[in-house]
């Protein structure tokens, strides 16, 4: 596991940032790219608002936003992530009510976006955080009861509750050696997988470096990378023999 810290490495100089304005909530979460339609969508938590956001192909910015409500407006939509499997629609997680959803947006940006699947989470998982899907399973991390689950989803029967430490963030599968990991930012470490969702090892960030794992993601160069909340710009990547 390498790190690098940008206070270290001042060799990014993006040219500029640009924001677009969305609905005005409070826990603005998660995006997705739909398959098939130029258009994202994006979590809001405190209202379960689905945004779609038609992008322009040319330029890649936004042109207009659409809110639609999922769920119950206590259910906590937070986690989002396209659906291979489905081509068009999208995984959503609903920390509050305990489930994860397929939903389809819909084409365009008018169209009520439907649920399509929905999958409670096993007991003793509570929360379910951030979520991806590779081939018959879906992964989440289960940020209230420290668990990640693998399930599958088109027999959710077929599951694996593994033990985390607190709390469990995000879940990515290796893109080289084929294990996952999990971010657990309260403990500071982060967990290894196997592909049935049983646990290998816990790594501890070196206290050193920084602390709170976040974000963690595959890379196209064949690593996870992942940062760290509470350090001054630093930065992780895991490689294929972990």
């Amino acid at each position: 596991m390498d790190m690098s810290s940008t206070n270290q490495h001042k060799t990014c100089h993006p040219k500029s940032v640009s924001e677009y304005p969305l609905p005005a909530a409070g826990m603005t979460h998660e995006l997705a790219q739909v398959v098939g339609q130029n258009m994202l969508v994006i979590s809001q938590m405190d209202d379960s608002m689905l945004l779609k956001v038609a992008i322009d192909p040319s330029t890649g910015k936004p042109q207009a936003v659409a809110g639609f409500s999922i769920g119950s407006m206590f259910d906590g939509l937070h986690g989002v992530v396209a659906s291979k499997v489905y081509p068009g629609q999208v995984w959503c997680t609903f920390q509050f009510a305990n489930k994860l959803v397929r939903v389809d947006p819909g084409v365009g940006l008018e169209t009520q976006p439907v649920i399509k699947q929905e999958i409670a989470i096993p007991a003793p998982g509570r929360g379910p955080h951030g979520i991806i899907e590779e081939g018959q399973n879906v992964w989440t991390t289960l940020k209230d009861s420290a668990h990640v689950l693998r399930i599958n989803h088109t027999n959710p029967a077929d599951y694996t509750l593994c033990l985390a430490l607190r709390k469990p963030i995000f879940v990515a599968r290796h893109p080289t050696s084929g294990l996952f990991y999990a971010s657990q930012d309260q403990s500071s470490q982060i967990l290894c997988m196997d592909q049935q969702g049983n646990a290998i090892s816990n790594t501890p960030i070196p206290a050193t470096e920084g602390a709170t794992p976040v974000g963690l993601v595959p890379g196209p160069d064949g690593n996870i990378w992942f940062t760290l909340l509470n350090a001054p710009g630093t930065f992780g990547r895991i490689d294929g023999k972990g």
